[in-house]
């Protein structure tokens, strides 16, 4: 999938925030100015911010951080084949289709 040149994908700013902590915690092994060099050099990517839109898409009973997420990806829910996550809480509520 991430190899098709027609997939569109968006990324969340929350998810650039996160890969800056956990690059700054050594939890990642890139940082956040490596990832952000790929995000530049691919046209199908796009960082969309945290607006009013994806806070009143985020569901609750998630943490923040997987709410917005989840939130962003019921935005652009026509362009969006999925949210590429491993992580269980996203993957278990059924909210939004994933990828991994």
């Amino acid at each position: 999938m991430l190899d098709d040149a027609n997939v569109r994908l968006i990324i969340p700013v929350i998810v650039l925030a996160e890969i800056k902590y956990l690059a700054h915690k050594d939890r990642l092994a890139r940082t956040l100015d490596e990832v952000l060099q790929v995000i530049n050099r691919d046209p199908r990517c796009t960082i969309y911010p945290i607006d009013l839109s994806v806070v009143n898409k985020a569901p609750l009973g998630l943490n923040i951080h997987d709410s917005l997420i989840v939130g962003t990806a019921l935005v652009h829910r026509e362009t969006v084949t999925g949210v590429l996550t491993h992580d269980d809480v996203i993957v278990s509520s059924g909210l939004v289709p994933t990828v991994w």
